[in-house]
């Protein structure tokens, strides 16, 4: 509570987050974009996103400046009203209280090497979504995670990478909202 106090969000907001560079792989893009769908429905929603802009110089809010230009109708005032970035360093136990804080971890990744932060997160005991059919499939368990379908692709530098299907994303994420509404009804 003190965490989302600090945040200036309350308990009744649902708190998404994710941890990551701002790069195209880690799929943020998308996450912005359905967040922004999301927004729509459950005007409660907040979306958090740590960056790792001391380390690779690509800032959360460029991101969503870049993402704002391509889909200016969906990234309204209100949507990025609700989007809180932090882009400093944090400590181990800063780290762990923003992940305790959230409801929910999304990584919509295309291409990831281990991706640790889904780990961190299902370790502070909340449940992450994440692309499925790549690197995060070695320790998925539905007991912790929801998976985002993907296609496969292949990018002209002969790459291969999957592309999270933005519906699947966007029905997990509701999925998950319900599931906390329909538990705070009894």
């Amino acid at each position: 509570n003190e965490i989302r106090k600090k945040l200036n969000m309350d308990n009744d907001h649902f708190v998404f987050l994710n941890v990551s560079a701002m790069t195209w792989n880690k799929g943020i893009d998308n996450l912005i974009v359905a967040f922004s769908v999301i927004k729509k429905k459950y005007s409660y929603v907040r979306l958090i996103l740590k960056d790792q802009a001391n380390l690779y110089k690509i800032t959360a809010k460029k991101l969503i400046s870049n993402v704002k230009k391509k889909f200016p109708h969906l990234i309204t005032d209100e949507v990025l009203s609700s989007i809180i970035l932090i882009s400093k360093n944090l400590t181990l136990k800063e780290l762990s209280e923003l992940y305790g804080s959230c409801d929910v971890y999304v990584s919509p990744y295309r291409a990831e090497g281990f991706n640790i932060p889904s780990l961190e997160a299902a370790a502070c005991g909340i449940p992450v979504i994440l692309t499925s059919g790549g690197s995060t499939d070695d320790y998925y368990h539905p007991s912790f995670a929801l998976k985002i379908e993907g296609k496969r692709k292949t990018s002209n530098g002969n790459w291969n990478y999957i592309e999270p299907n933005l519906e699947s994303l966007v029905s997990n994420m509701s999925d998950l909202i319900e599931k906390r509404n329909s538990l705070l009804k009894k």
